[in-house]
């Protein structure tokens, strides 16, 4: 199995750290190819960075595999076995889809801001806008057709309309494992 991870990023700060990251966790025989999509000239608009995620899809082949990944985001150092293990024992998938927990920042009335732990679980409804995450899920190219991001009119909501659009055309290659995460906190 190769695994390309697309990480689009202009923020020079956190890129040390999560390429350390990858490379420092046990593979676990998948062949991971790293694709940092640096955008140096920060003038331009973040939907523009953004945009190089669909030209990274474009370049990986049809029967390897993908991951997006934030550069906030932390891979679950368990995440590349559970993969494995889960592309070998099922063959007919073509996507993985993890519970995601994140922290999410909440005003409450006396206008302090509040921090609450908060889990996605993988289950049907919740891939939707608003509700996951690119770093849930590793997909096969040959799934996503041609199916692309919307940053320019769905920003915060770009990841769930297209994993959304993925999964109506194709439930039955999805396998939504609730008890893993793809990222830490």
């Amino acid at each position: 199995m190769k695994l390309h991870i697309i990480l689009p990023t202009n923020r020079r700060k956190f890129l040390a750290k999560v390429v350390e990251d990858i490379f420092d966790l046990d593979h676990h025989g998948i062949d991971v190819r790293l694709h940092v999509l640096y955008q140096a000239d920060k003038s331009h608009r973040l939907n523009y960075l953004f945009d190089k995620v669909n030209e990274g899809i474009d370049f990986v082949p049809e029967k390897d595999w993908i991951l997006f990944l934030s550069d906030e985001d932390k891979l679950n150092p368990r995440l590349f076995k559970r993969v494995a293990e889960l592309h070998r024992l099922n063959p007919g998938k073509e996507c993985f889809f993890f519970s995601q927990e994140y922290n999410d920042l909440h005003r409450i009335e006396d206008g302090t801001w509040i921090v609450q732990k908060r889990v996605l679980s993988a289950r049907p409804e919740n891939l939707k806008p608003g509700e996951c995450g690119g770093g849930q899920f590793v997909i096969k190219k040959s799934l996503i057709g041609t199916v692309r991001h919307d940053f320019l009119n769905y920003f915060d909501t770009a990841d769930g309309n297209f994993i959304r659009t993925v999964y109506n055309k194709n439930p039955d290659k999805f396998y939504l494992d609730g008890n893993a995460f793809a990222i830490e906190q």
